[in-house]
């Protein structure tokens, strides 16, 4: 009896001790996130211009507000999960009720990838890496509201997940459902951000392969796919229902396949994806992190250590199949390198010597502390005292809200109204929907060409009151386009040089 309380004592020691550890650590990493977040324009101290993918998620969702679907109605190429994102946000909270998404997203991750380096080191290291890990977010975030930025949690969970199998052999039913669930949540944003599941798949197939577990494989793909398809079937039912599942087959799989292929595009050539490769490569964080899968796939736990290798690789090629370099792809990195950068201390805690162990676990820390936390860091401190300062100032662009002005003034409500160029925004604060199925159309038409006659054939039909032609994109057609519909000029933001400036067209 006397062992059995001494055992329950441990016990409820053990759970109680994890318990404060998992709150003092959710509280801390909800302050860096909220500190983080002050960067994205959709801060509520903030209320800065989106970017341009932003905008135009935000334009979609102001559609579905309308009753229209996206595809269908509203042209982009990017997964619904997105769209619904935005569209929630902005149902519930208004225009900078997205921000509460991201902020939730980006608790779920970090603590997700402080979790995962507590698999490997204790709890010193692993707030260590998960700072380190995070300042790569400095470099990718990109104003934010982006796809990677959404798939980030799912990502983290499915490297937890596949770790603590195959260090520890844990794992369950509900782990497999929700490993799977994530991989169908990030189907839903971007089919290019799966390197994790493709990876680890082949790792996890060849770990049972060695244990002589064939019957498991089948066990595993089977909870995995019921956790894909509730993730992904309420989307295909929901875009079914509505007519849009052709529309999205042929603007999620068939566009993209042709954003990606150097036959369609000089963007996609060998040259640029080998360009855009070592641009994300070329990161200290990344380094490391190849380093400590190296030695450790040396030390022994080769079969973790090289898929791991073999997933960084992936994830790689993965984001330089554009051949672009847009930082906000190399946001799925940063839960990426958590494990490679935990698995340095986790060596070094292994020492059979504690005095060098601790010598080195302190010259590490410190290293990591002043190349991959302080500097960054210490910036964001100072950013966010110059973001409290303005919290109660209009810091939209004085050009968006000029046109935004002009708009409300010529056009109802409900009148649509179309921006050439590459400004969704406008939309957006204007609260007008976009003539044409294409709420922009540049880089889109230069990937399929019929677009462009497309969105003539549908502007003879429709018409709108107001055309806002952004500044540089003042081409002969769509100018001859508006004089020949008896389009009036109506505001220029430089009357001495409106060819050079954002105009404004309105038919009577």
């Amino acid at each position: 009896m006397a062992e059995n309380s001494k055992k329950e004592k441990t016990i409820k020691k053990y759970v109680t001790g994890k318990s404060r550890e998992n709150i003092i650590c959710f509280l801390l990493i909800s302050a860096a996130a909220f500190f983080f977040l002050m960067r994205s324009p959709l801060h509520p101290w903030l209320g800065r211009d989106s970017g341009i993918d932003s905008s135009v998620y935000k334009t979609i969702s102001l559609m579905m507000q309308r009753g229209f679907m996206p595809y269908k109605d509203s042209f982009d190429h990017k997964g619904p999960l997105i769209y619904l994102i935005n569209y929630l946000g902005d149902v519930l909270l208004g225009y900078q009720g997205v921000w509460m998404f991201e902020y939730i997203f980006l608790i779920v991750t970090y603590f997700l990838m402080y979790k995962t380096a507590r698999l490997f080191c204790s709890t010193v290291p692993s707030v260590i890496t998960t700072l380190s890990a995070s300042g790569l977010l400095f470099l990718y975030f990109d104003d934010g509201n982006m796809t990677e930025e959404y798939a980030m949690p799912f990502i983290a969970a499915a490297l937890f997940i596949f770790l603590d199998y195959m260090k520890n052999d844990k794992v369950t039913r509900l782990r497999l459902v929700l490993c799977g669930f994530s991989c169908g949540m990030v189907l839903m944003l971007r089919p290019n951000m799966i390197a994790v599941w493709a990876a680890f798949s082949v790792g996890v197939l060849v770990k049972l392969g060695m244990e002589k577990k064939w019957k498991t494989v089948l066990k595993f793909l089977a909870f995995f796919m019921a956790g894909v398809l509730a993730a992904v079937l309420p989307f295909i039912i929901w875009l079914a229902a509505n007519g849009a599942l052709s529309a999205f087959w042929d603007c999620y799989i068939t566009f993209n396949s042709e954003y990606s292929s150097g036959a369609v595009t000089e963007r996609a050539l060998f040259i640029n994806k080998w360009e855009s490769f070592f641009f994300f490569l070329n990161t200290e964080a990344l380094m490391l992190s190849f380093g400590g899968l190296i030695y450790g796939a040396a030390k022994g736990k080769k079969l973790l250590n090289l898929t791991y290798i073999g997933f960084l690789l992936l994830t790689l090629c993965f984001i330089s199949m554009s051949g672009m370099t847009y930082p906000h792809y190399g946001m799925v990195l940063v839960p990426a390198v958590i494990y490679p950068l935990s698995i340095i201390f986790s060596e070094l805690e292994a020492l059979k010597d504690k005095h060098i162990s601790g010598v080195l676990i302190a010259l590490v820390s410190l290293y990591m502390f002043s190349r991959l936390i302080a500097p960054d860091w210490t910036r964001q401190l100072s950013y966010v005292a110059g973001v409290y300062d303005i919290r109660n100032e209009n810091n939209r662009s004085e050009a968006a809200s000029e046109v935004a002005d002009v708009i409300q003034k010529y056009t109802d409500r409900d009148d649509p109204i179309f921006v050439y160029g590459m400004w969704d925004y406008i939309y957006v604060i204007s609260d007008r929907p976009h003539a044409t199925k294409y709420s922009y159309i540049f880089p889109i038409s230069d990937i399929r060409k019929e677009i462009l006659y497309l969105f003539y054939r549908q502007m003879e039909k429709e018409l709108p009151k107001v055309v806002v032609i952004q500044k540089d994109f003042h081409h002969p057609k769509i100018l001859s386009f508006l004089m020949g519909h008896d389009y009036e000029r109506i505001w220029t933001s430089d009357p001495d040089s409106p060819e050079d400036s954002t105009v404004i067209y309105y038919r009577p």
